[in-house]
């Protein structure tokens, strides 16, 4: 969380979620350092102002999640990552390797 950091010193994540079969109309939860920051919509972005330093990523939705990813935003740098919802093939799906569902990787 930022706390009265000269502008020139603001970072970013931004999470962006690609078009896909999965969950169309449905929102994925963006998930920064355990806090819910956002939610975003196929083809839309969220974008997190965050203090420079280590912080950890993850998407939900439901009882579903992805892995999390951990980046290392500099002073005034922006950090992409790209969210993907796979849909379902097979009910089994639903079993354990829920991670298997939603895709977050940094952008390159």
């Amino acid at each position: 969380m930022i706390t009265q950091q000269r502008e020139n010193d603001l970072s970013q994540i931004s999470v962006f979620r690609e078009f896909g079969r999965g969950a169309a109309m449905r929102s994925v939860k963006v998930i920064v350092d355990g806090r819910k920051v956002g939610k975003v919509k196929q083809m839309e972005n969220c974008d997190v102002p965050v203090s420079p330093g280590r912080h950890t990523v993850r998407c939900e939705m439901d009882w579903i999640g992805s892995q999390s990813v951990t980046v290392d935003v500099e002073a005034g740098q922006s950090v992409s990552l790209v969210c993907r919802v796979r849909g379902l093939k097979k009910l089994s799906q639903l079993s354990t390797k829920n991670s298997d569902l939603i895709e977050l990787q940094v952008s390159d």
